[in-house]
């Protein structure tokens, strides 16, 4: 029994490739999603989504990576790969992980 579906759906997860994100990327994309999966490290994306399509079936995850610290690369990155999966328009943005500058905000 579903609780809910995302079929039709696309979901951006960052930090996809281990612990919670990952188990967010399974999740989203058994109820249905499309998955993008990101992370630092472009091997293990591309694992994470494989295994997801091996499972849920072509079309289902792409992989993304690597990022880097700055918002306009990260937006037009993810923009760019989100294009190739795209059915209708992302549904869901994920952050699990981030870049910070360890700037004081103060």
């Amino acid at each position: 029994m579903s609780l809910f579906s995302l079929a039709g759906k696309t979901a951006v997860i960052t930090g996809s490739t281990r612990g919670i994100g990952k188990a967010i990327a399974e999740r989203m994309a058994e109820a249905g999603a499309k998955v993008v999966i990101s992370s630092r490290k472009p091997e293990a994306c591309t694992a994470v989504a494989a295994a997801i399509v091996a499972r849920h079936g072509a079309g289902s995850a792409i992989a993304t990576g690597p990022f880097v610290s700055t918002p306009s690369p990260i937006a037009t990155y993810i923009a760019m790969r989100y294009r190739r999966l795209r059915s209708g328009s992302r549904s869901a943005m994920t952050k699990n992980a981030s870049a910070s500058d360890k700037k004081s905000v103060m």
